[in-house]
């Protein structure tokens, strides 16, 4: 059976990705794990002297997550199973080590709108677990609900043709899983279009053959303009990227833009990672 991982720290946002995810695992028949970590400062020495002061905020935590899963079961008419887990450590470790145990379908994050005051410390724990996650995670921006998932963008260096075939696997569960129609969007200036984009396809479009992949390929010099005029124009319901393996995309997740390109008003982002 097919699994969400959702972290949350409690705040609206992070619930808001929570119910995003229960949706999205109520539309799929998935399991949904909710993930609490507390965190234990660098600065431990104090801790160590007064556990009794880290058994509160486990409590608190357990709490939290209590009633956090009944409004998620009052959401989904108890129709989906839902696991809490609440543990002391770093965020990155605990995902890990559940990835492990069973590998989910996705791990879904939220984040902060553009402009929000918390936006960068959000923004930075999620682009962490971004480059960290062996595991597709999945950011859910402020505000965003589940609607389904008709149509997926998927952004592509056309100069890498050999994409590995476990992210082709991925894109294709996601495709199929949804039974959403694909695109294939590759964005460069006008006279690096056709001089680097042709083998690039040709390649990515036998390998996602089954999909019957749209293309498309947009004239711009910056990345960032050339996938918000796509989804401005097309609309798509989830953008995929694979921001380590192509440098195409590595600037994204390097400058303050790419907290903006994550954020884009209605659409989440899949990242994947190789």
């Amino acid at each position: 059976m097919k699994r969400f991982i959702c972290p949350t720290d409690f705040s609206a946002v992070s619930q808001n990705a929570v119910m995003y995810a229960a949706d999205m695992a109520m539309a799929t028949n998935a399991e949904l794990l909710l993930q609490h970590t507390v965190e234990i400062p660098i600065i431990a020495s104090e801790y160590t002297a007064m556990p009794e002061l880290l058994d509160d905020l486990v409590k608190e935590a357990e709490q939290e997550m209590c009633t956090l899963s009944k409004k998620v079961v009052a959401r989904t008419g108890n129709k989906i199973t839902i696991h809490t887990n609440v543990k002391i450590g770093s965020l990155e470790y605990e995902l890990e080590e559940l990835c492990k145990q069973e590998p989910p379908f996705a791990i879904v994050m939220g984040t902060h709108s553009p402009g929000a005051a918390e936006r960068f410390i959000v923004g930075s724990n999620t682009l962490h677990i971004v480059h960290s996650a062996y595991i597709p995670v999945l950011v859910v921006p402020q505000g965003v609900s589940f609607s389904g998932i008709k149509r997926i963008a998927l952004a592509f260096d056309a100069k890498n043709e050999d994409i590995e075939t476990a992210t082709v696997e991925i894109i294709k569960k996601w495709v199929l899983t949804f039974g959403a129609e694909i695109d294939m969007v590759y964005v460069a200036p006008d006279n690096n279009i056709e001089s680097t984009a042709v083998s690039g396809s040709v390649a990515l479009e036998k390998a996602l053959s089954q999909l019957k992949p749209h293309f498309h390929f947009v004239n711009k010099e910056r990345v960032e303009e050339g996938l918000k005029e796509f989804i401005s124009e097309h609309h798509p319901d989830l953008l995929i990227v694979i921001p380590q393996r192509h440098h195409f995309f590595s600037s994204l997740f390097h400058r303050s833009e790419s907290k903006h390109l994550i954020l884009h008003p209605g659409l989440p982002l899949l990242a994947i990672k190789e």
